[in-house]
């Protein structure tokens, strides 16, 4: 697994957001899954999409963020990784 697929506290991601408003995060289905993702990646180019916003955020901020059924889909150029609400809540307590 690639260090760029882990989630760090201290790494700056570029989450995909609402174009409006206070940019709040924008949920998709996650694949297979009965549960909703928002997608990040340390590459902004990744995540940018014509109409939404790419927000700046840090992997603790994102942690705090997100509420807690909520999981991450973290994008590379080469492929991603999802990180559950259970594997969040574990990184939480950390």
């Amino acid at each position: 697994m690639k260090s760029e697929n882990h989630l760090k506290k201290e790494s700056e991601y570029f989450m995909i957001c609402s174009p409006e408003g206070d940019h709040s995060p924008v949920l998709t289905k996650a694949e297979g899954k009965n549960e909703y993702c928002v997608t990040v990646s340390t590459n902004r180019q990744l995540v940018t999409i014509p109409n939404w916003h790419a927000k700046s955020i840090n992997g603790r901020e994102l942690l705090t963020k997100i509420p807690g059924n909520i999981g991450i889909l973290i994008v590379s150029n080469n492929d991603g990784r999802y990180l559950s609400p259970k594997d969040l809540e574990k990184l939480r307590e950390i």
